[in-house]
């Protein structure tokens, strides 16, 4: 007697699975062999959607799946909140903020953006060092998950743990202060530097058309050139931010609720998510300029 738990029909599956990878691998080096803006860039020309499953192939991992869980257990539903610590900024934030000045500036390259973004500088060879290390260092980290802060924040996020007083605090509600000395770090990372030089600010201004505060670029752009057009897009962003951490924290509550058997509180957070999608959409990712 077969001691195989595989029928046939389970070998077929894996075989037809396994034949469609290889397919759709020779499939796309064929079309990202075309140049290098196809290789890297997909030519530009991904679907919005094709785009989200690309990032969502990526970005979900079982390591990460059973974190999930583990912080349901121990925040209950609160732990949909979480989120809001991270892939609110790295993935919501810079989706509608960054990612327009990236296609504008038309870099294909952590190392070319910061050559286009701070010069040729020390401080921006430096600055593409500490980029390496630290992409060394998460990667390290994220294979046990036990990397927590970086920089100023790392200070307080190993010592805060041991002192007394936070003895029966979960992490979750001493966050803020880790946040605080990250900040920090970053205002006095950022003038105890020496000033970008002022035509690698001008060249970066008039291509990536950034909004904030550049008030001091922005005079000195349009001296030369009066014709320029400021962006005016800051209030339709941050209300895409908006309506991007809502999207999120749906998506990580639908299926909290779905486990729960909490049937009506997970079809309203599925009607959430596809009335955040199509807003985002529309207001968002069609309305993103070259």
């Amino acid at each position: 007697m077969s001691n195989s738990y595989l029928t046939p029909l389970d070998i077929s599956i894996i075989l037809l699975y396994l034949g469609v990878l290889i397919f759709i691998g020779f499939y796309l080096k064929r079309l990202a062999s075309r140049n290098l803006e196809s290789y890297l860039l997909g030519g530009k020309s991904i679907p919005w959607y094709m785009l989200g499953l690309s990032n969502a192939s990526g970005m979900f991992d079982i390591s990460g799946t059973v974190w999930l869980v583990a912080i349901t257990v121990v925040y209950g539903l609160k732990s949909i909140y979480i989120p809001w610590l991270w892939p609110v900024f790295n993935q919501i934030f810079l989706m509608v903020y960054l990612s327009a000045w990236l296609r504008r500036s038309e870099c294909t390259t952590g190392a070319e953006w910061i050559g286009f973004r701070f010069g040729k500088d020390k401080g921006a060879v430096a600055s593409h060092w500490i980029i390496v290390v630290f992409a060394i260092l998460v990667g390290l980290s994220m294979l046990a998950y036990g990397f927590r802060g970086m920089a100023a924040g790392m200070i307080p996020a190993l010592v805060i743990p041991i002192i007394p007083y936070f003895d029966n605090i979960l992490p979750l509600y001493y966050f803020p202060i880790i946040l605080v000395f990250s900040i920090l770090g970053c205002i006095w990372g950022t003038y105890s530097a020496p000033e970008t030089d002022m035509e690698v600010l001008k060249k970066f201004y008039v291509k990536t058309r950034p909004w904030g505060f550049w008030k001091p670029v922005h005079d000195a752009v349009i001296a030369e050139n009066p014709d320029f057009q400021k962006n005016s897009s800051a209030k339709r962003d941050l209300s895409n931010v908006a309506v991007g951490i809502i999207w999120q924290t749906a998506l990580v509550a639908a299926p909290i609720y779905l486990v729960l058997k909490q049937w009506w509180f997970c079809a309203i957070a599925v009607m959430i998510i596809g009335v955040m999608t199509v807003v985002l959409k529309k207001n968002c990712y069609d309305k993103l300029e070259d």
